[in-house]
């Protein structure tokens, strides 16, 4: 399989984006010749990593083939994703850990699983079950015969779908949030933050201009798979280093009321957060589409307004449109009702005359004897 051929980006810079072992790599770098060796780099270490794992298949573990798979791609996944394949590692499929991972069989899988779904969450299932099937491909060759059911895979379809506020909806929470202690954090979610980067921002990453402030994205602020924080330069991908304008006049107000010359902009924990969103969402009586899906608002207000999709993209900091397109993005109800409206107005202007009204006519067809 060749190596992609790396995009340009509006900043300049150089992507590519590599899928390796069901897991997609995000590789942006200053020119195409770097942004080219680093994912010939990440590929060849990819693929001697599955030689070797492969070649100690027959002795490894399901727990050690778990640590295996993420060692080998530590220069690939976020220090979050890795705590989130150690969580499973701890706590799901036990029976399973301690035993070689080529001589458990599809029928001690399906067990484990069934006994998952009577206890977990189906998207909580259907995580847990996505990686070890990659694991046991690593290690062994194949993926294990193993299924969650097709009604506890569409439950988990459907808890995957995120939620977002509606067009009518966005003023509600901003004047809501607004009144809150947290209105910077929170109407920055709104801007297009994840809570990793409003967590990882100083008040010195936030600039005066003529036009407004500028919120610099230069750090993030995330959980290690030993459950401790820990503060990272840089962000998820390198596209969401970046410069984001503050457009909603509350957020403007609010920062120069609060703004300090340095230290930290949300004085507060990421639970404290939610919570505080939440109620500003029960006291605008709208429903609460969580702090991710506050981003999710700001790209789906965008294609709403008719924003081009390179602009939104890059005010947001995906790395590529496809994520936008296919996760953020979403079309509100309104939009929707809409375009029914102007289809339903299209046949209904074009209508030819009924039955009734042609000459005398009959819905039978007859001219009742007229000639």
């Amino acid at each position: 399989m060749k190596t992609p051929k790396p995009k340009r980006l509006p900043s300049g810079s150089w992507h590519v984006q590599l899928r390796l072992g069901g897991e997609s790599i995000s590789i942006t770098e200053p020119t195409e010749k770097l942004c080219t060796q680093k994912a010939q780099l990440i590929k060849a270490e990819h693929l001697a990593g599955k030689k070797r794992n492969q070649a100690e298949g027959a002795g490894v573990t399901l727990s050690r083939a778990i640590e295996l798979y993420c060692e080998d791609r530590s220069n690939g996944l976020s220090p979050s994703t890795i705590r989130k394949y150690y969580a499973v590692k701890e706590n799901h499929f036990q029976e399973l850990m301690p035993l070689r991972i080529d001589r458990i069989t599809d029928r001690q899988w399906q067990r484990a699983v069934n006994a998952m779904l009577g206890t977990y969450a189906p998207k909580t299932v259907k995580v847990s079950v996505g990686l070890v099937k990659t694991v046991v491909k690593a290690a062994c060759g194949h993926f294990p015969d193993i299924s969650i059911g097709k009604a506890s895979a569409q439950k988990a379809r459907e808890m995957d779908k995120v939620r977002f506020l509606e067009p009518e909806q966005i003023p509600l929470f901003v004047k809501s949030a607004s009144k809150s202690p947290l209105s910077v954090p929170m109407l920055l979610a709104l801007s297009s933050l994840r809570i990793s980067e409003i967590d990882g921002l100083d008040w010195a990453d936030v600039v005066s201009g003529k036009d407004g402030f500028t919120v610099k994205i230069r750090r993030v602020r995330i959980m290690d798979k030993d459950g401790n924080w820990i503060l990272l330069d840089g962000a998820k991908n390198e596209t969401s280093v970046r410069n984001v304008p503050v457009l909603i006049p509350e957020l403007n107000k609010a920062i120069k009321e609060a703004r300090k010359p340095s230290g930290k902009v949300m004085d507060c924990c990421q639970e404290t957060l939610r919570r505080s969103a939440k109620r500003a969402c029960e006291n605008a009586g709208i429903p609460f589409p969580g702090i991710h899906g506050l981003r999710h608002t700001f790209a789906s207000l965008s294609a709403h307004l008719g924003i081009p999709e390179i602009v939104s993209q890059e005010i947001g900091g995906w790395a590529n449109d496809k994520t936008m397109k296919e996760i953020y993005t979403h079309v509100a109800r309104s939009d929707v009702a809409a375009s029914l409206s102007k289809i339903r107005a299209f046949y209904e202007s074009n209508q030819g005359p009924t039955a009734d009204e042609n000459d005398g006519g009959t819905s039978d067809g007859s001219d009742n004897g007229k000639s």
